[in-house]
């Protein structure tokens, strides 16, 4: 049984230049981590499927005005750099997996994020929210692994990869 593990982690902007609407920027670290869950009595492999900087921005609607409470809802654009390393498990496990797994990736994501705040005095603010990305992919050269006569992704050079993350975060707002 093979799972994925996406966490990341950044710095987040917002202005507000009206009432009720933002403008919302956010740079950061993101990890994919495929991962093996074959029990204790086996080992276990942890290897790492795509990682990346994003820079994104997009506007931020809020639901409440200058309270102690907020719900926001973001949706972004963003531009990705990194390295996706195709099936890394199975290079571990297959001995007759051929190919080259790493290829450099860069390209274009957008998403959103719902989120809950609450502020305190002081400026201090606390929120969770779910935040959805999705990666365009676009891999060059193609990829031409091979495994028992199967090839991956039959030899296309692009794809999609979406995650969904659960988002804690803290920060401190300068004026309300």
């Amino acid at each position: 049984l093979i799972t994925h593990l996406s966490y990341d982690y950044g710095i987040t902007f917002e202005y507000m230049p009206v009432d009720y609407i933002g403008v919302k920027s956010k740079l950061k670290n993101i990890v994919i981590v495929q991962r093996t869950v074959f029990g204790s009595d086996y080992r276990n492999w942890n290897e790492s499927l795509f990682e990346s900087f994003l820079l994104t921005a997009g506007p931020s609607f809020h639901l409440t005005n200058r309270k102690m409470w907020d719900i926001t809802l973001s949706p972004f654009l963003g531009y990705y750099t990194g390295e996706y390393s195709a099936t890394p498990i199975a290079d571990k496990l297959l001995d007759s997996y051929s190919g080259s797994m790493k290829r450099d990736v860069s390209g274009f994501s957008y998403g959103a994020e719902l989120n809950v705040t609450g502020y305190f005095s002081g400026g201090l603010y606390i929120s969770i929210g779910l935040e959805w990305t999705s990666h365009k992919l676009s891999f060059s050269p193609a990829y031409n692994l091979t495994n028992d006569g199967k090839t991956y992704m039959d030899g296309k050079n692009s794809g999609t990869l979406q995650t969904g993350n659960l988002v804690l975060s803290a920060g401190y707002a300068f004026d309300n």
